[in-house]
């Protein structure tokens, strides 16, 4: 309530109602994303904001997205990685709140390239052997693709033994 008096001395009162905003600002405090790789399934992962007046609305104003991941409205990242988006990503998401107030943010989607699986055999293997005498153990190696690997061989001779692991040993 507020008095106020005229010079002539008569006085005026009125009520007002005074509203305190206590909310903070709109920020967004998701600062990096998990790294992709083409063709395997990235997400769901969530961006996080704070402040404004909620509900959020998430955005990506400039279409920066890796190809072939979505964002939802309610901030979630999800899709598969195309080969079109192998590298650094940056994308500025946009968060809007309920009146309106927007935040902008650049964060990096890395995305890699899915290797080709290799398999290299030992070097040391023998073109022989001797049947009835135990042999040394010779192990397989792989790399690319995404492990862990499984080993398996078909036509092992009787006495050996390949196993998952990618190591041949035994008595032929």
């Amino acid at each position: 309530t507020a008095t106020c008096t005229h010079s002539n001395g008569n006085p005026g009162t009125r009520a007002y109602s005074l509203g305190v905003n206590s909310s903070t600002a709109l920020a967004i405090v998701t600062t990096a994303l998990p790294t992709g790789t083409v063709g395997i399934t990235y997400g769901p992962y969530p961006l996080d904001a704070t402040g404004g007046t909620a509900p959020y609305a998430w955005s990506d104003p400039e279409s920066q997205l890796p190809k072939g991941l979505t964002l939802s409205l309610n901030g979630l990242v999800y899709g598969v990685p195309e080969v079109d988006g192998v590298g650094i990503n940056t994308v500025t998401f946009r968060v809007t709140d309920a009146v309106a107030a927007t935040n902008d943010k650049g964060i990096d989607i890395i995305i890699n390239n899915r290797d080709s699986l290799s398999i290299s055999a030992p070097t040391n293997l023998p073109q022989s052997w001797q049947i009835g005498v135990a042999m040394e153990e010779h192990e397989w190696t792989a790399s690319g693709g995404t492990g862990p690997y499984t080993f398996a061989c078909a036509n092992v001779p009787n006495g050996m033994l390949f196993d998952e692991v990618g190591t041949l040993s035994g008595t032929p």
